[in-house]
């Protein structure tokens, strides 16, 4: 399910890619590579820590607070 309090398409995941194949087909069922995205799929958890979101980033690389990642 999508989440609508971020500024693009954000969904819940039980849990990140493993491994480099999976992080491929993840990205690719996210259509990653479609979007214009210039850094391509991300897994982190939510900003709470309560859930992992996966999602296609728009920007060079996400803004992580430092000691939170």
């Amino acid at each position: 399910m999508m989440d609508k309090k971020y500024r693009f398409s954000v969904f819940s995941v039980a849990s990140c890619p493993s491994n480099p194949s999976d992080w491929t087909n993840a990205s690719n069922r996210r259509n990653c590579s479609l979007s214009g995205s210039k850094n391509g799929y991300l897994c982190l958890p939510n900003q709470e820590k309560t859930s992992l979101l996966e999602f296609c980033y728009d920007e060079v690389r996400p803004m992580v607070q430092a000691g939170k990642a």
